[in-house]
């Protein structure tokens, strides 16, 4: 987990990386936009339990 930089333009290279990153088939890259770093790992966390429920569902439908 990583702060966002203020500025706009260093924002943006930053996010554009992530993306790059998200491309390779072997990295995992989430995109949390929260107000301070607890609320975006609550967010998270939440994204990831909900996802793990999701695909239980999915496996194990008949």
């Amino acid at each position: 987990m990583e702060e966002a930089p203020g500025d706009p333009g260093e924002r943006a290279d930053v996010h554009e990386q992530h993306q790059e990153d998200a491309e390779d088939p072997f990295d995992n890259v989430n995109v949390v936009y929260a107000a301070s770093p607890q609320a975006a790992a609550d967010q998270a966390r939440r994204e990831a339990r909900e996802t793990s429920k999701r695909i239980h569902r999915e496996l194990t439908r008949p």
